[in-house]
């Protein structure tokens, strides 16, 4: 079974001014928060695709929102 590939690429870049620590889509690793998970894809039937992010501060992707989580994105 072959399994679809995500369009957004996420990359590696070192200092980057957009990390992924910063964007909204991101969730953090309980154990290494590192790490952590990206949850901006979405499948055709409107799941969320979870892809892992090896370094949320040094990883970023097209899809980063400007600036980080305000209270009413928790609500």
């Amino acid at each position: 079974m072959e399994f679809p590939k995500s369009p957004i690429a996420m990359r590696l870049e070192e200092g980057t001014k957009k990390p992924c620590v910063k964007c909204k889509w991101q969730i953090a690793n309980p154990t290494d928060p590192s790490r952590g998970q990206c949850t901006v894809s979405r499948t055709n039937e409107g799941a969320i695709w979870q892809r892992m992010i090896n370094d949320r501060y040094n990883m970023t992707c097209p899809k980063y929102d400007e600036g980080e989580l305000s209270f009413r994105d928790h609500v």
